[in-house]
């Protein structure tokens, strides 16, 4: 038996049980046979005389076509079909399923609950599925697996244990869903005979991993969705809710250990309101400056003054303006549909609170009817609306200690000492509440309802305050939110237990004020934990948004790394903040993120996996999907890798396509037809940026046309993103395809392939240009044997024109690197200054991280130095000569060692400048000009040049552009007098892609710069690629200042 998911105290417990004995042998089961078939598929089924259910399911009932998608039945359905296809796809005789009470024979699917009692008390299931008691999730999805002589077992506590035990068992004879579509689906050949021989426990390390698709494209939203209205005339086609549902299962998210995390819930409380409000005549219910009650033809001018108030018409039926609610702009009245107003349902009202009480206990009611031994999961999150924002001044004056009265009138002993006092400098000893935090409005909303909701239950004869299956209902009860936008932080009261929380993105407060400690998503996790210790946090991330990233020559490259080693290292931190839910917004682009999303999903379920396994289980991936072409094409996805790939720019797409080719060359068609067929599919994300690189989009050619269709089954680029941005507002593609296409196959041929193949292959060719690593200095060293990281000086450089600070956007830029040099014992650091302004995320004070490391010559290796999640500077106000305020960050320590060091700066705000110590933010100007150098291209806003240099003999300056600013130079010199440098010539490079710049006497040994719109610092193939901002600042490698006789600046 596999115990990798049993702890020690489960182990333990199946050792002292086994030794009475009562567990089965486990032995090889016989699945198919050409003599005998397919063993059939048994799902266990007790009905009483009249036919109705007992215990299990009736496969004929569940089976029928309309059966509810929301339901634990219909995830039971589909998984069962996933075995059925799966072992029809291995063998060609896909198994017979039917409901029986008999158990002995056949692949069984069960539940412990209701299995019988031999199955019930056998020590191995026992063990396998027992519950840890870290929480109340953990078993959920806890499944066993046992093949005996004439059955092969497959029991778990709940639907969704089955569901995740259906892909586990194929995977035990090699068979696995690769990706999305119908050629990504690794399919041994077991038409010889299919037998299971294992025994294994297995439960997922998160209990929600939805890797969700967005705006619908499961449901046909730039996808083929098939039914009545469209069917396929291709049978080796199929529609995307086949794949779709096929995918989730084969990835292990299509079951959950926990409920879903609802989304915005008081919305729905809007008509109800408008309706009472307009009944009654009272005008509090909603969080708004004012909220006014009339007829329409007395509605007065929207004002500045006006903003935000809400108008709800009272005409009587009949009247043209009867049921009609504005919200007005400044400028306008905005006419609002009932359900989903601009406004925010103010639960500080006792109007509103009761509202979404009756409706909890009504939902809770039916659920506990339908579902007795499942949590009642009740969503209260907020609306997007203007009213948290504003609560401070919003919130009635009568209303703004609501929360502490009510339970002072309920006798509550408020405050209590605070959970949160002294973690993480947090200063609070008591609890306390503020009406104009956001998080506190809705956590004290959520504590109210649960303890009404108590009250309720209290009130109910003895009977009713249990489920039928003998479970209390109020521990059954939970309410559900979002840490999101105002409401971002934890609150400042303690909670009540069964809140569940969902950590989203859209911050307001994070990382600011008391909060400074808590700037990302898994800090509030922590803290959150510590507040709420039985309900494990969820995080809701967005891992792919093609609309807005994939549809220019931008988004060719992954915004995030998919190495093994990466997603580990978040998810570990992840899981160990708290969180055990995870939802992640993704797309069908494959091409793009495929392997990511395969990797991401074995590491969500699997909590045990190393890096060296994951790595493993990449390479196995590589070589099912790819068959002998597997290393070609692991050499493709490394260089894929975010830490790999260069810029996405011409000469990185060219070489990324020959590595597929090189894949292309490798394979025989008529030997590993899937392979190819997958290849095939993948050279389709590189045909979609072909055409997008010649207009197709804009000119909405035939040929785009057809890749709406024909690239469909491949789900290597997002459909609905290609449809939506050529043809805006539409989501279906058969409006715009041609029927002739659409009574053709949706997928191009072999021969079709090949010929717009050889058309990418040309519209990308490989240019030579010189490598630097590759050339001799003007000493004849070879730059490879060199160290390019012991940097010095220029002391020519030292009197020239000073430049000016990095000028960037660092609030959303990854931690930036510079380089500077520094004796043993002096100051080294840096300073961070960005404009004050009003939306505090952007410009508003901050704790700024920072790391450093030390190049150790001996060693020719980076040792670290100050620690950069560990180190942080806070910001201090300052104002220049000039009137400008801004917020300042100075960094500054006695450097340990003479030498080079890298420093990384984390996040800031936005326009912000980076500079030296040597930079006087009051006079705007520079004091000094020690070494400060960039080895990396940050995107920058437009600025002055940066500058870089050339060593003597280099025979042609060769960079590719990466950006399409569409304006940039490279200003080349060809000396240095009393003036400063001796211009040369100026170069036009402003075209994306490979520049060769072959360079005259004169122009190397010296330095060059490059300015232009916007900041992206071109990809420099034959030089040193460090650049500064000021040729005081530029620092060169030791070994090129010798060689090219420069003057080292001391």
């Amino acid at each position: 038996m596999d115990w990798r998911r049993v702890t020690a105290c489960g182990w333990l417990l199946a050792v002292l049980i086994s030794a009475e004995g009562g567990a089965a042998e486990q032995a090889p089961f016989t699945a198919f046979t050409p003599a005998t078939g397919a063993a059939e598929v048994v799902l266990f089924h007790q009905a009483d005389a009249d036919g109705a259910t007992i215990a299990g399911w009736d496969w004929e009932t569940i089976a029928q076509p309309r059966l509810p998608q929301n339901t634990p039945e219909y995830r039971l359905r589909e998984a069962v079909k996933f075995l059925q296809e799966g072992i029809g796809r291995m063998t060609g005789h896909p198994p017979v399923v039917r409901s029986s009470d008999q158990t002995d024979q056949g692949i069984v699917l069960l539940l412990l609950a209701t299995a019988p009692a031999a199955i019930q008390r056998d020590p191995a299931v026992i063990a396998a599925l027992a519950s840890t008691g870290e929480d109340a999730y953990n078993d959920r999805e806890a499944f066993y697996l046992r093949s005996e002589a004439k059955r092969l077992l497959v029991v778990a506590n709940t639907i969704d244990g089955l569901a995740a035990a259906a892909p586990a068992l194929l995977e035990s004879v090699d068979y696995e869903v690769l990706g999305m579509g119908p050629n990504w689906i690794h399919t041994p050949d077991h038409t010889a005979g299919l037998t299971f021989d294992l025994e294994l426990s297995d439960r997922p390390r998160f209990y929600l991993r939805q890797l969700t698709p967005t705006t619908g494209q499961y449901r046909g939203v730039g996808t083929l969705q098939t039914g009545p209205k469209l069917q396929l005339s291709d049978p080796h086609d199929e529609g995307v809710g086949e794949s779709y549902v096929r995918w989730a299962i084969g990835s292990r998210n299509w079951g959950r250990s926990m409920a879903p995390f609802p989304g915005h819930a008081l919305y729905v409380y809007h008509r109800p309101l408008v309706e009472y409000l307009r009944k009654t005549g009272t005008t509090d219910g909603f969080l708004t400056p004012a909220t006014r009650l009339g007829l329409e033809a007395d509605r007065p001018p929207a004002t500045p003054a006006s903003k935000s108030e809400l108008w709800i018409n009272t005409d009587a039926a009949g009247e043209p303006g009867h049921g009609r609610v504005f919200v007005s702009s400044g400028t306008a009245w905005e006419e609002q549909k009932l359900v989903g107003m601009h406004v925010n349902v103010d639960t500080t009202t006792p109007v509103a609170r009761e509202l979404v009480l009756a409706r909890m206990q009504d939902l809770a009611a039916k659920h506990f009817e339908t579902y007795p031994s499942e949590p009642f999961v009740f969503g209260v999150e907020a609306e997007d609306g203007a009213g948290l924002a504003n609560s401070r001044e919003w919130v009635r004056p009568e209303n703004r200690r609501w929360y502490p009265e009510y339970l002072q009138a309920e006798g509550v002993d408020w405050p209590q000492p605070y959970r949160l006092h002294g973690y993480r400098g947090i200063d609070q000893p008591r609890e306390q509440f503020d009406h104009g935090e956001a998080a506190d409005l809705v956590f004290a909303f959520n504590n109210w309802l649960l303890r009404e909701f108590d009250k309720w239950i209290d009130s109910l004869p003895p009977e009713e305050q249990v489920t039928r299956t003998g479970q209390a209902k109020k521990s059954l009860v939970r309410t559900s939110l979002y840490s999101y936008a105002y409401h971002d932080i934890p609150p400042h009261f303690n909670l009540d237990p069964r809140i569940r929380v969902m950590i989203a993105g859209y911050p307001k407060h994070r990382g600011l004020g008391r909060w400074k400690a808590f700037a990302t998503r898994q800090s509030v996790a922590a803290a959150l934990k510590e507040l709420l210790p039985r309900e494990p946090s969820a995080e809701y991330r967005i891992i792919s948004i093609a609309y807005y990233a994939d549809h220019s020559l931008d988004g060719i490259p992954a915004r995030w790394s998919a190495s093994p080693s990466a997603i580990l290292a978040d998810l570990d931190a992840t899981h160990q903040a708290g969180v055990r839910a995870l939802t992640c917004e993704m797309d069908f682009n494959g091409g793009k993120y495929g392997l990511a999303y395969y990797l991401m999903a074995k590491a969500l379920w699997n909590r045990d996996l190393t890096a060296a396994q994951l790595d493993a289980l990449r390479d196995r991936w590589l070589q099912r999907a790819y068959g002998s072409a597997w290393p070609q094409m692991k050499a493709y996805y490394d260089y894929m890798l975010i830490e790999n790939f260069p810029v996405s720019a011409p000469a990185a797409w060219a070489k990324a396509i020959r590595l597929i080719e090189a894949a292309d060359v490798q394979l025989d068609p008529a030997v590993e037809p899937a392979a190819q067929k997958r290849l095939d599919d993948l050279k389709q994300y590189w045909y979609f940026y072909y055409l997008l690189d010649q207009g197709a989009m804009e000119a909405k050619s035939p040929e785009l046309i057809e890749f709406l269709w024909k690239g469909q089954m491949s789900y290597a680029t997002a459909m609905h993103m290609v449809l939506r941005r050529t043809f805006p507002g539409q989501n279906r593609i058969e409006p715009v395809v041609p029927a002739e296409l659409q009574a053709g196959p949706a997928h191009y041929t072999p021969e079709e392939t090949a010929r717009w193949w050889r058309q990418v292959l040309e519209h990308w060719p490989l240019l030579e240009v010189d490598h630097f690593a590759e050339q001799k200095l003007a000493d004849g060293r070879l730059v490879s044997q060199i160290d390019q990281w012991d940097l010095v000086g220029v002391k020519d450089y030292q009197t020239l024109r000073p430049g000016a600070p990095f000028l960037y956007n660092s609030a959303q830029a990854p931690p930036t690197t510079f380089l500077a040099t520094g004796k043993a014992g002096e100051p080294i650091g840096f300073q961070c200054a960005w404009k004050k302004g009003d939306v505090l995320r952007f410009y508003g004070p901050k704790d700024v991280s920072y790391g450093v490391e030390y190049w150790d010559r001996e060693q020719r290796e980076w040792s670290p130095v100050i620690d950069p999640t560990t180190t942080f500077v806070a910001s201090e106000e300052v104002t220049s000569a000039k009137g400008q305020e801004r917020h300042r960050v100075t960094a500054s320590f006695p450097a340990p060692h003479t030498g080079v060091y890298r420093f990384e700066v984390g996040p800031s705000g936005f326009l912000a400048q980076l500079t030296s110590l040597g930079y006087d933010f009051v006079e705007e100007s520079y004091t000094a000009q020690p070494a400060f150098m960039f080895p990396q291209r940050p995107r920058g806003l437009t600025q002055g040049p940066a500058y870089f240099y050339i060593p003597q003999g280099t025979r042609s300056l060769d960079l590719e552009v990466w950006d399409a600013y569409d304006q940039k130079f490279v200003q080349l010199y060809s000396g240095q007098d009393e003036k400063g440098l001796v211009r040369s010539r100026e170069v036009d490079i402003s075209r994306r892609g490979t520049h060769r710049i072959p360079l005259e006497p004169g122009e190397t040994g010296r330095i060059a710069s490059i300015r232009g719109n916007g900041f992206a610092f071109p990809l420099l193939y034959s030089v040193p690629s460090g650049w500064a901002k000021s040729p005081a600042e530029l620092l060169v490698p030791r070994a090129i200042a010798e060689a090219d006789k420069l003057q080292i600046a001391p």
